[in-house]
């Protein structure tokens, strides 16, 4: 699955950890909304969307492929980075493959 492109969301500082969402799309017209950006102890993150169920998180979605996993993980945080440089959507030049 090739990502062909992420929006991002920034949320204003001084509003917790959450510093900005994203929508992640697919090649294929697959879209995944509501990933997080997180600060977190050991710097940025990208959390995949979750659902309150009772006092649980649960995850909405999520993928048994790693390098998808990973591939997704990192073209957000790289959108965040470009996206808090021109406050601009984030298109990636070129997506790895999944092997």
């Amino acid at each position: 699955m090739k990502i062909s492109k992420v929006d991002i969301r920034l949320i204003p500082q001084g509003q917790g950890n959450t510093m900005a969402f994203a929508a992640v799309y697919f090649d294929n017209g697959f879209m995944i909304d509501l990933f997080k950006v997180i600060s977190g102890s050991k710097g940025l993150f990208a959390a995949w969307p979750t659902t309150k169920r009772g006092d649980k998180w649960w995850p909405s979605v999520t993928t048994t492929d790693k390098t998808l996993y990973e591939n997704v993980k990192n073209e957000i945080l790289n959108a965040y980075t470009e996206a808090t440089k021109t406050k601009r959507s984030y298109e990636p030049k070129s997506s790895p493959k999944p092997q």
